[in-house]
Formats: structure tokens, sequence, C-alpha cells
């Protein structure tokens, strides 16, 4: 389980707690390389189509 944004980044949720109960969260594994694989592609270090636009700001 994971919470998102409009920013496209991931936050592992780890733990909840639900009617007096802590409870794990399992899938810690798969929303870490989620988040890797977002970052580096807004980052720059992997290619993902056209994930970015170049804007021309001197028009």
């Amino acid at each position: 389980m994971f919470g998102s944004g409009t920013a496209c980044i991931v936050c592992p949720i780890g733990k909840i707690l639900f009617e007096k109960q802590l409870l794990d969260i399992p899938g810690h594994e798969f929303t870490l390389k989620l988040f890797n694989e977002l970052l580096d592609i807004q980052y720059g270090i992997k290619e993902y189509g056209n994930w970015v636009q170049i804007i021309d700001s001197t028009n």
C-alpha cells in the first residue's frame, strides 16, 4: 500500500492503526522499487517516453 499525489511520488505505508490495533502492511519492497524508478525518471537518470516537456521561457 502506498499514497501518491500530483507530484507523482509514492510514500510507503508500513503500518496503519485500525480499531486500536496496529497492523503491518506488506509490500514495502515493491513500494521502494516504485519510488526509486519514479525518482530516476524525474531526475533524468532513466528515459521514459515523453515524461518531460522542455518549455522555452524566452518567448
